[in-house]
């Protein structure tokens, strides 16, 4: 597990290195409504990680072949239980920037305001936003791989 997590890290360092964005993911739950579908029981802690693990993977699938990095981007993710609600963080970037360079203001995030402030500062910057309709579709294919509503549908028919 180590040795994945290292060349995790240097595959990361490297697509930094080749000035590539860096996007970040999180798939957010209420504990309640994964106790009511069967995938957490808050008594235990005990989580259908395997579950969570089959949406992620499927819906970063679908993110990967709607932006075009399927042949060369690379992703992680890791399932927190370090706030109320459990949720995943999912880091992906692409080996070797394709994305435009834009030229843009640099700004800073300020972590007293929560709010990012400007510089005055310009440079080149990757273009590197996903589009809404890829966001949209990310959602849509972990929510129908992590809830089965056949039943629900059969039964309305």
């Amino acid at each position: 597990m180590k040795k994945k997590a290292n060349q995790m890290k240097k595959w990361f360092a490297e697509a930094q290195a080749n000035e590539s964005s860096l996007w970040q993911d999180v798939f957010s739950f209420d504990n309640s409504f994964l106790e009511e579908e069967g995938l957490y029981d808050g008594k235990t802690g005990e989580l259908d990680e395997r579950k969570i693990q089959q949406a992620v993977r499927v819906a970063m699938e679908e993110k990967f072949a709607r932006e075009g990095l399927t042949d060369h981007g690379i992703w992680t993710a890791s399932i927190h239980y370090n706030t109320d609600n459990i949720h995943v963080h999912v880091g992906s970037v692409e080996m070797v920037n394709t994305k435009e360079k834009v030229f843009r203001e640099i700004k800073i995030f300020n972590k007293k305001t929560q709010h990012y402030e400007r510089t005055g500062n310009f440079d080149w910057q990757n273009k590197g936003r996903v589009k809404r309709k890829t966001l949209d579709s990310m959602k849509s294919k972990f929510a129908n791989s992590l809830i089965d509503r056949s039943p629900e549908l059969k039964k309305n028919s």
